[in-house]
């Protein structure tokens, strides 16, 4: 459709996104000559009176929403298919730059929320709900703000019987009392606001399920977990202002996307400022009872009079029919009775235990410690880290010093060492042991393998590797092999090259011997020794050596001058020339 002009006014230009519902365009405005956003309603929305009508309907109210953080949606309008006309966002949805960026650092991640609330605290002034908050309805612009897109348009779902093709989506971020057939709130709004900062500081959601049923089920039932066990930099308030706008119940959440953005200001203005808070950020108003009795009471015994008769022993039954006696009775029965459930479970339940300091110590030992405590390790997330040793603790979940019963569970974070790991030497393996190398050493072999005929490597075996033995590498990259085909007969001595160089294109092939002293080192190094000469550059050695050790090798190289470059762990040390009439080589530095 790119190039069709709807209504003769709005030019498409290029296709934005496509959607269950709709189909996104820019378009050029030709009257007010500016640029817009076109939403092709799809089928059978578009055929569906109902919903074209109930889509009216939602816009019409959205005239008193002025907000740079909100999507103004301005009509809908009908050619040969209705569409949706509304201002152009120039970004990316927040989904993408989760997925390529995320976790956030906590700075971003507060200064993001907050552009969030400013646009849902607009919404919610106006009386409206948006309804269908989540990264895929946030857009991300270029100044670092975000602003809501389709605000309000989940109303106009209900119109039509298959809508629900939008659940999938909508149902990571969908609160409890929605999944259980309540209406969209202002609280709802922040709850999905809480799962989107969720992701922003953690990279995932805080419930996966693969069906939205189960997933509905998990923001019922499953408990809040903390972001602090997926990012250990987030701090404990961040943390807490996670929990309260994820809360089960409604009447725990924030009550409002404005008070949401009023602790997030406070936590970015102490970020800012090196401040320390401490939560709750905003003390929760102390609840105010009913006074039940006047301010004073007579107590003096009044003498009784004609007009107030004395009270008779037998008084009269009460006016309560039989069956609410009844109910009275079996009510009060059930509640004793969960009355002594509950006190037989309280009386017998697991006393509470400190938990240890566990953090900087090995699995083993943390397991050990804990097991004293009577509690039980669980590692959920190995993390790189450049400070704590390999298999040594990062964090745990509770922390050091927190109460929990007696049986429960520490969840830990453990050290996978540092990012960057050295290449082990896979020369001379066969490919299933050098695979299983490299998985030791948490790198990952490249499943494209080359192969070359060897004049000394037998069949099957490692000729080179790149990264070459003793460089770095980050933890789960790949390396590359080289493996011989078979051996090269003697009579043929250019055919050990033939596979990676050029053919000779001129002068005589000569034979050239080099000896190398590896002096003036204290560590073990990787020798390389490359060979320049009429064909090109080739590596014609590389293998790990001892300090003071002496090489010698033997090549054949084509013209009447060669170059021998040496290098140790890939730093160039020394040129060697040798000329064909020579054929004698000298000792490295």
């Amino acid at each position: 459709m790119i190039g069709d002009v709807l209504r003769v006014r709005f030019e498409l230009t290029q296709l934005l996104s496509e959607g269950p519902i709709f189909t996104a365009y820019a378009a050029k405005d030709r009257v007010e000559e500016g640029e817009v956003c076109v939403r092709m309603i799809r089928m059978p929305y578009a055929s569906d009176p109902a919903f074209v009508a109930r889509l009216r309907e939602v816009i019409a109210k959205q005239d008193y929403i002025d907000h740079a953080g909100v999507e103004n949606l301005r009509s809908v309008d009908e050619e040969e298919s209705p569409f949706l006309v509304s201002s152009l966002t120039n970004g990316v949805p927040l989904a993408e730059r989760i997925r390529k960026l995320a976790p956030f650092s906590v700075p971003v991640a507060v200064s993001t929320a907050i552009s969030l609330c400013e646009g849902l605290e607009a919404i919610h002034s106006a009386g409206l709900v948006h309804g269908d908050v989540s990264a895929q309805n946030v857009a991300a612009l270029p100044d670092g703000q975000v602003r809501l897109q389709l605000p309000g348009v989940w109303e106009a779902y209900s119109a039509n019987s298959a809508a629900g093709a939008v659940l999938p989506g909508m149902a990571p971020y969908l609160a409890p009392e929605i999944s259980a057939g309540a209406m969209p709130t202002a609280t709802s709004d922040v709850y999905a606001c809480g799962v989107l900062l969720y992701e922003l500081l953690t990279g995932r959601y805080p419930y996966n399920a693969d069906t939205p049923v189960s997933m509905a089920l998990k923001h019922a039932t499953g408990t809040v977990p903390s972001v602090r066990m997926y990012n250990p930099s987030v701090p404990a308030v961040l943390d807490e202002i996670v929990k309260k706008a994820l809360a089960k119940e409604p009447e725990r959440r924030y009550a409002s996307a404005g008070a949401l953005l009023a602790d997030l200001r406070v936590l970015q203005d102490a970020l800012r400022f090196g401040r320390t808070v401490t939560w709750p950020i905003t003390p929760e108003a102390p609840s105010v009872s009913p006074d039940p009795m006047p301010k004073t009471v007579s107590m003096r015994k009044e003498p009784l009079t004609s007009q107030q008769p004395r009270m008779r022993r037998d008084r009269q039954p009460a006016d309560v029919p039989l069956f609410l006696i009844i109910l009275i009775t079996v009510f009060g029965a059930a509640a004793v009775t969960m009355l002594g459930i509950w006190v037989v479970f309280n009386v017998n339940k697991p006393s509470q235990v400190k938990v240890p300091n566990i953090v900087n110590q090995s699995v083993t030992q943390a397991r050990d410690l804990l097991r004293q405590s009577k509690l039980h390790l669980e590692v959920v997330q190995e993390q790189p880290s450049e400070q704590v040793p390999t298999d040594d603790i990062i964090s745990s979940d509770p922390p050091a010093g927190e109460r929990i019963r007696e049986g429960g569970k520490v969840l830990v974070t453990v050290s996978s060492g540092s990012k960057m790991v050295r290449v082990p030497n896979l020369k001379g393996n066969a490919v299933d042991q050098a695979r299983s190398i490299l998985k030791s050493a948490r790198l990952d072999l490249d499943d494209n393998i080359e192969q070359q005929r060897s004049r000394t490597v037998d069949t099957g075996l490692v000729i080179s590797q790149d990264p070459s033995s003793g460089r770095k590498l980050e933890q789960g990259g790949k390396v590359k092999i080289v493996v011989s085909a078979g051996k090269l007969t003697d009579g043929n001595p250019d055919e050990a090259t033939s596979n990676t160089t050029p053919p000779e294109t001129t002068g005589k092939s000569s034979l050239y011997t080099l000896r190398v002293k590896l002096s003036g080192l204290d560590h073990p190094v990787t020798l390389r020794v490359d060979l320049v000469d009429d064909r090109g550059t080739r590596t014609v050695y590389e293998q790990p050596h001892d300090p003071n050790e002496t090489v010698e090798l033997a090549t054949r190289g084509t013209g009447a001058e060669v170059v021998f470059r040496i290098y140790y762990d890939d730093e160039l040390v020394k040129e060697v020339k040798q000329r064909a009439d020579q054929r004698s080589g000298g000792n490295a530095p």
